[in-house]
């Protein structure tokens, strides 16, 4: 037995649907981005709920994204720093890297819920980073 999931997507009925797989693939121009990249990068102790941050062109529109954090950038800056992640399933689906996550975050900061990032608590230095992120913008 085989279970729609999206427009010419099926899976085995008996499989719980990979979310992010089943998303990358009905709009593959998107790159996961920002904290829900976090999270693929093992850097977030949140996982992302029904709404996943999600970097396009500024010239795409999908309405499938409407329940997602879509962040839209210059196509010359668009291909920076993607990688292929594992999903939590084990499926490969783009995202960016860290390094362009983080740029991503402090230039974006208004949006993002920086409370969930897992090695600054770790580390003892939350407050730092925060304190530091946000003298960057003041």
């Amino acid at each position: 037995m085989i279970e729609k999931v999206a427009k010419g997507i099926y899976i085995d009925s008996k499989k719980i649907a990979d979310v992010y797989y089943v998303l990358s693939i009905s709009t593959p121009k998107i790159i996961y981005s920002h904290m829900t990249a976090f999270y693929f990068h093992n850097l977030s102790i949140k996982a992302p709920d029904s709404s996943f941050d999600i970097t396009v062109t500024k010239k795409y529109n999908n309405p499938k994204l409407k329940k997602h954090n879509i962040f839209y950038v210059d196509e010359k800056y668009y291909n920076v720093g993607i990688t292929d992640v594992k999903t939590p399933r084990g499926n490969k689906v783009r995202a960016y890297d860290i390094e362009r996550c983080i740029c991503d975050i402090i230039r974006c900061k208004k949006r993002m819920d920086i409370e969930h990032v897992k090695y600054a608590d770790i580390l003892g230095i939350k407050e730092e980073v925060i304190n530091f992120v946000s003298m960057m913008y003041e």
